[in-house]
């Protein structure tokens, strides 16, 4: 886990390295601080028969997939496959020994499966049916890159969605104040014209006062 060489994330969001933690985990698992680094897209299985073979580094997940693979004379009649935390297989491509993630997207451009780009060897060897446990693994900046891709789409990106979002507030204020403008013009109008009054009714007043000999 990235903890274990000395990442971490404190408070503020703000990514900090252990130097020392990352040194020992160096001295200690130099191949495997570099796997947690710069792993991009790497598998393993748990079998013989069904191998990882390869990934797509921008589209397939990375995460655990059960696979399941009928063989018979020599050929695959059929490969199923599933992230282990789902419920339901879907059917994946083949040709010839191997498997490939159905490669279909949404409107965005985004894999509409997380195997999307995933690839498995088969050994046609035997027949019956095989499963396997295939573990796709990602290192920390490619999870990294990942997550700061997200952000920033052009069009779904939460970085977009948020200035849209302020955009659209300013564009709310802005109207509130306009409103807010005309609504004391029209005071400020009233109240000269209500002074207005006051000192014509105030001339008057005095006008008269005057004729009486009280000016």
């Amino acid at each position: 886990m990235p903890g274990q060489i000395g990442l971490e994330l404190d408070r503020d969001g703000l990514l900090n390295l252990n130097t020392n933690v990352f040194d020992e985990a160096i001295a200690e698992d130099y191949m495997g601080v570099l796997a947690i680094i710069g792993a991009d897209k790497t598998g393993s299985s748990n079998s013989n028969t069904i191998e990882f073979y390869g990934a797509s580094s921008n589209h397939t997940t990375a995460g655990n997939y059960d696979v399941e693979v009928t063989i018979s004379g020599g050929a695959i009649t059929s490969a199923k496959i599933k992230l282990s935390s789902e419920s339901t297989y879907r059917d994946a491509d083949y040709s010839g020994n191997i498997i490939t993630g159905v490669s279909t997207f949404d409107d965005n451009g985004d894999p509409i499966n997380p195997e999307n780009g995933l690839q498995l060897s088969v050994d046609l060897s035997q027949n019956g049916t095989f499963t396997a446990t295939v573990r796709v693994k990602q290192g920390f900046t490619g999870a990294m890159e990942d997550a700061l891709e997200r952000m920033l789409k052009t069009t779904t990106g939460s970085v977009q969605i948020d200035q849209e979002y302020v955009d659209d507030q300013i564009e709310i204020l802005k109207d509130r104040i306009e409103l807010e403008e005309e609504r004391l013009t029209k005071r400020e109008e009233r109240l000269i014209a209500r002074f207005a009054r006051l000192e014509r009714t105030l001339a008057i007043i005095q006008n008269q006062m005057s004729a009486l000999g009280f000016g």
